[in-house]
């Protein structure tokens, strides 16, 4: 579906009554890559530069997890997504580590690459389904995981901390989502009778606000097997509220210098897995509001909707 819905995107613009008359600029978001051939189409028509927002390294980070192999599927889409970055004036990655994903298109002058951060904008508190003190983990300090729960998150290793802090009666770790983990999450806090954790479904995302104000940390996980360098966006959303972030990531991430660097929370590694307790503990120690309004100057001088609007502009413009 993916692969056609470009060609058919045209041939509905090719027939209707209200086509655009004129662009200045095109802005497109991968994954995912197929939208090429759109963009080529559209560049074309309008003599106007585009902006690849590159937010996802797929086919390779498939290979990483295991998904695919370097077969013939791969080289196919190997294929799709060197031909959006042949169609993009500029392409921007989310983290400095990431351009060595496009260091073909950068080292040759083919195209300006770039960092652009993620960003998030500034969401009211309407409240939240969830009420953390109807359930077993009131008044706990709660360590919040919220998003999808996939082979590329890993968030089992979530559980293996909080089981590291079973009889810690003042700490509460809630896992909120959905995803191929998320039955797997609930088995395993089942199997090892964890008192101290708490699981619900995905919630609607003008929830989210209200959810993390009960919450004091924000988790975060990714597959030790990734390659590439991640800055998720529930990293963005968690400093945002001002939660400092526990982030369980893949060695040499950049997340693992934006975190240590501004100092608003812990970093573990596949090298340091070990001594997870100690440093988890550590880290709650030393949390404090100072903590929680770094995080939010963080996000407003790297993470906001308008600094990234300013950038895309700024590169567009002849």
């Amino acid at each position: 579906i993916e692969f056609i819905s470009p060609y058919k995107i045209i041939k509905f613009l090719k027939k209707s009554d209200n086509y655009f008359t004129r662009i200045d600029g095109i802005i497109w978001y991968s994954p995912s890559i197929f939208f090429g051939v759109l963009i080529r189409y559209l560049k074309k028509k309008f003599k106007c530069p585009s902006y690849l927002i590159l937010r996802d390294h797929f086919p390779d980070w498939a290979v990483d997890l295991g998904l695919m192999s370097k077969g013939p599927h791969y080289w196919f889409f190997k294929a799709i997504e060197s031909y959006q970055f042949y169609v993009a004036d500029v392409i921007g990655v989310q983290s400095e580590g990431n351009i060595s994903h496009v260091k073909f298109w950068e080292k040759n002058n083919l195209r300006k690459v770039e960092v652009l951060n993620n960003w998030i904008s500034d969401e009211k508190n309407i409240g939240c389904s969830i009420d953390i003190n109807k359930t077993k983990l009131s008044g706990r300090k709660i360590f919040l995981y919220a998003g999808n729960m996939g082979v590329a998150q890993n968030p089992e290793v979530l559980v293996e901390i909080a089981k590291k802090f079973k009889n810690n009666k003042n700490l509460g770790f809630l896992f909120v989502g959905r995803g191929e983990y998320a039955k797997r999450i609930r088995n395993d806090i089942k199997k090892y009778k964890l008192d101290n954790c708490e699981t619900f479904s995905e919630i609607k995302y003008d929830e989210i606000p209200g959810l993390y104000s009960q919450c004091h940390v924000g988790m975060l996980s990714l597959n030790f097997s990734h390659k590439s360098h991640n800055i998720p966006g529930k990293f963005i959303s968690y400093i945002s509220s001002g939660l400092p972030v526990l982030a369980i990531v893949n060695k040499n991430n950049d997340l693992i210098k934006i975190i240590n660097e501004n100092n608003i929370g812990q970093v573990i590694t596949e090298k340091n897995i070990h001594d997870s307790k100690k440093l988890v503990q550590n880290f709650i120690n030393n949390i404090d509001r100072n903590m929680s309004d770094r995080c939010k100057k963080l996000k407003d001088a790297q993470f906001s909707s308008n600094s990234a609007s300013e950038h895309i502009l700024k590169a567009l413009s002849p």
